[in-house]
């Protein structure tokens, strides 16, 4: 799965009933949706994830929007999309 990349102003974690979801944020800045997942499937994700996904969001939140830009366009991030229009920059 792609990371999905969007701007808002704010988001909290999300968990659904039958979904939870891993997004990496800054607020005031940008969420990445990288990873989500059935309840049941798994009931939560296991302790060295999480410490993988810290590392993560260090090191994506932390890309330029240069960066960003070109992940765009290699295919490697994917802009969420609502109304046939980009939310992100």
């Amino acid at each position: 799965m792609k990371p999905l990349l969007c701007n808002i102003n704010w988001l909290t974690p999300i968990a659904y009933p039958l979904y939870r979801t891993i997004i990496l944020i800054r607020e005031g800045h940008r969420a990445f949706f990288v990873y989500g997942f059935s309840k049941s499937d798994r009931d939560n994700i296991r302790k060295n994830e999480e410490e993988q996904f810290k590392k993560m969001a260090k090191h994506v939140l932390g890309l330029s929007e240069a960066q960003l830009n070109i992940l765009i366009a290699n295919g490697q991030l994917e802009e969420v999309e609502s109304n046939d229009e980009k939310v992100s920059k």
